[in-house]
């Protein structure tokens, strides 16, 4: 998204974890796509004795996604504890649809079709409540009070790297809107 990334000049660490995360993703995907990881790819290998060519390019969908989806879903909603009309929901409404994900379960109590999808899937991430399938992520919720399943939903590879890149990279980005300080106060 190209957003100015906020650091701490004092100790030269990044102050927002989810736009480090975002950007590192990005590096690690664009070194992957050249070929500049697949010599350590070789190497870890060797190491562990796997197969050669067995780790590909070195980048795995399925821990990339894990990671990202913790980063930029589970600690952005922990960290401002956003309402479903906040203006990141609204916002993203608009960018972003849920047609084409498979919802099997929603018998959920929140409001906002987006928002009720985040929610849940934060819920499902903090509680390990999901698996990968050939080409598919599929997680679910439970109901805190009765651990009654009230919300499951499968996505597809390619649906899960548009809601990564578009959903992931507005929570990454946040804190840098302008209309956000009004909101989280």
């Amino acid at each position: 998204m190209g957003e100015k990334i906020r650091h701490d000049a004092e100790d030269e660490t990044l102050m927002n974890i989810p736009q480090g995360a975002y950007i590192e993703a990005q590096i690690i995907h664009k070194a992957a796509i050249t070929g500049a990881l697949e010599p350590f790819a070789r190497e870890m290998e060797r190491e562990y004795g796997v197969a050669e060519g067995m780790l590909g390019m070195g980048v795995f969908f399925q821990t990339r996604a894990i990671a990202l989806l913790y980063a930029l879903i589970l600690i952005p909603k922990e960290f401002w504890e956003l309402k479903s009309n906040s203006g990141i929901y609204i916002r993203l409404e608009k960018m972003f649809s849920l047609e084409g994900i498979d919802i099997r379960i929603d018998v959920s109590r929140h409001r906002g079709d987006l928002y009720k999808f985040v929610h849940h899937l934060r819920n499902a991430l903090a509680h390990a409540h999901f698996e990968f399938s050939t080409r598919t992520f599929e997680f679910w919720d439970r109901d805190p009070r009765t651990k009654v399943e009230n919300y499951r939903a499968i996505v597809q590879e390619p649906k899960l790297m548009s809601f990564l890149e578009i959903v992931g990279s507005n929570f990454a980005n946040y804190g840098n809107w302008p209309d956000t300080v009004e909101e989280s106060e």
